[in-house]
């Protein structure tokens, strides 16, 4: 196993554990509150967030070994692809289902916390594979004119840039979900709160 599948294994187990508490917690808690229509929404959330992160891995593991630019061609086309199905989909729900059958509330609650806990767990374990320094043995035999370098500035900046990346992602989230919001009020809609998460 090479050490980049060993590195995608490491971040999908990582992401897969808090994923499914916070799964199991949404679903117990919006059958209590919500109902029959909580469980299946929470349940349904679930599965797109699943099915959605699971195309991500898929994404990364076929661009792999590819130039910058076709990354992120792949990247893009996966983003808008998904974006295209879930709209689709979000349709589908709005205009085949029932409120009182999928609760929505329950849905869009749980799929934001199901994302927030996969990127979550992602970023704690790469921070986790990339915290560990290298630092030379003591048999090593350092010229004085070479100079060792070292990985913490590496990781600092590797770990500032998944912060960054994260706040990007939540600050979507809540930005173009209020936006979303906003228009479901004004056009007495129930479908662009989630269109915009």
């Amino acid at each position: 196993m090479s050490d980049t599948q060993s590195n995608e294994s490491q971040l999908l187990r990582g992401a897969v554990k808090p994923t499914l508490i916070v799964g199991a917690i949404a679903i117990v808690l919006f059958t209590l509150t919500r109902g029959l229509a909580g469980f299946y929404g929470a349940l349904l959330a679930q599965f797109i967030v699943a099915i959605y992160f699971i195309v991500h891995i898929l994404v990364s593991r076929l661009t792999r070994n590819l130039d910058p630019i076709s990354t992120m061609a792949m990247a893009l086309f996966s983003y808008f692809a998904k974006l295209f199905f879930l709209g689709l989909f979000l349709w589908a729900l709005a205009k085949y289902t029932d409120r009182d059958v999928i609760d929505r509330l329950s849905f869009g609650v749980a799929a934001c916390a199901l994302t927030i806990a996969w990127l979550g767990g992602e970023i704690a374990s790469y921070l986790a594979q990339n915290s560990s320094t290298i630092t030379p043995s003591s048999k090593t035999v350092i010229k004085a004119t070479e100079v060792p370098v070292s990985n913490s500035s590496q990781n600092k900046r590797d770990e500032n840039a998944m912060w960054t990346i994260f706040g990007y992602l939540l600050s979507g989230l809540l930005f173009w979900g209020g936006v979303g919001y906003a228009a479901d009020k004004w056009l007495d809609t129930s479908y662009l709160t989630l269109v915009g998460l």
